[in-house]
């Protein structure tokens, strides 16, 4: 298992960059019918309201980032620290 798992690792940081190109406009699509259907919808009015979300396994932030913008309050994970940089990069300190 941890031979796998240190390939999977390897194999994450190695296309991190290239992620978007490949993935990026078929993950995004799906993002507000995702969002849409746990709740985070935007119609929380202060801070004390505001949805939570944990975006595991969350690439470069796309889901994150959505999320932020409906106003909740978001906890980003990933294994890949290449791809929590790009995650950083699309949320700033906010995820």
């Amino acid at each position: 298992r941890e031979a796998f798992g240190q390939m999977e690792l390897e194999g994450w940081e190695t296309v991190a960059s290239e992620y978007d190109n490949w993935f990026g406009s078929l993950t995004r699509q799906c993002i507000p019918t995702i969002l849409n259907c746990l709740g985070v919808d935007g119609s929380a009015n202060n801070e004390s309201k505001r949805q939570k979300l944990l975006d595991v396994a969350c690439g470069p932030g796309y889901v994150a980032r959505e999320a932020l913008d409906r106003g909740a309050d978001v906890t980003a994970l990933d294994f890949s620290r290449e791809m929590l940089e790009l995650a950083k990069k699309l949320c700033g300190d906010s995820a």
